[in-house]
């Protein structure tokens, strides 16, 4: 394979909803950070369970913020996280 990714996400999302389901990350039971990086902009990009809960935006879904996290691209495709969990 010269292009692309070598797995489709779609078992790890299906195990990610199962495990997770529409948890948003700002009821974590402790405070949690967890990177990724923005491909596009080549920045990194930080998801935490304090901003989630005073900032309504940043309040993903956990199971898009693994997604997210797990996005390499000669495994899997990058990943959108765009969807807030409110």
């Amino acid at each position: 394979m010269w292009w692309g990714s070598e797995y489709s996400p779609d078992p790890l999302m299906l195990k990610l909803k199962e495990l997770m389901g529409d948890t948003p990350i700002s009821s974590a039971r402790i405070p949690i950070v967890i990177t990724s990086v923005n491909s596009e902009k080549n920045k990194l990009r930080l998801f935490g369970s304090y901003r989630a809960q005073s900032d309504p935006q940043e309040n993903f879904l956990m199971r898009d913020v693994a997604r997210a996290t797990s996005a390499v691209p000669t495994y899997f495709p990058k990943a959108a996280v765009c969807g807030k969990s409110t």
